[in-house]
């Protein structure tokens, strides 16, 4: 064999090499795709879990939900409260819609979340909350809480706009 020959030879194996080095960070990068938005779905999971703890344990949260949900007159310190329940909440969902676009969660999972902050705006308590505070959130979430209100409103056969009640909550100067 002459020096080309073993060139040639040389250039062969360097290039199955090379091959094989990228096949191997194929492998490498799925695997840590795979592990990220198992963790992504894990935060979600404990997050949510968390947030229902806290709802359940704290029996003054639910009665003041509850009195707030049955059109009963709250004191602003109580309106506060709720207020900060509703920012938790489309904060997590905030977060949760994020995932799903960033495709650490996928379609399956991402329907099961929409269909509970649709049902979250289904109170018009949450409606009138994010009616004074939507302004805070991403442009893209808002983008999709106009759409989920625009398909309550035709399930609701509702034909012109509803203007949320801001009032309801205190006003920070």
């Amino acid at each position: 064999m002459s020096i080309q020959d073993w060139g040639a030879v040389g250039e062969i194996v360097g290039a199955i090499a090379v091959v094989v080095t990228l096949l191997y960070l194929a492998g490498q990068i799925r695997q840590n795709t795979q592990v990220a938005r198992s963790a992504a779905r894990q935060a979600i999971t404990q997050g949510a879990t968390d947030f229902a703890r806290n709802l359940t344990e704290s029996g003054e949260l639910t009665d003041l939900l509850h009195r707030s949900l049955d059109g009963q007159a709250l004191e602003p310190n109580e309106m506060l409260r709720v207020q900060a329940f509703f920012y938790m909440t489309m904060r997590q969902y905030e977060n949760i819609h994020y995932q799903h676009l960033s495709g650490m969660l996928d379609e399956a999972d991402w329907s099961g979340f929409r269909e509970n902050l649709k049902l979250l705006f289904g109170s018009t308590l949450c409606y009138d909350y994010w009616g004074m505070e939507h302004r805070f959130y991403n442009p893209t979430f808002q983008g999709l809480v106009k759409q989920i209100i625009s398909e309550l409103q035709v399930e609701r056969g509702v034909t012109s706009e509803v203007t949320p009640e801001v009032d309801r909550f205190p006003k920070y100067s």
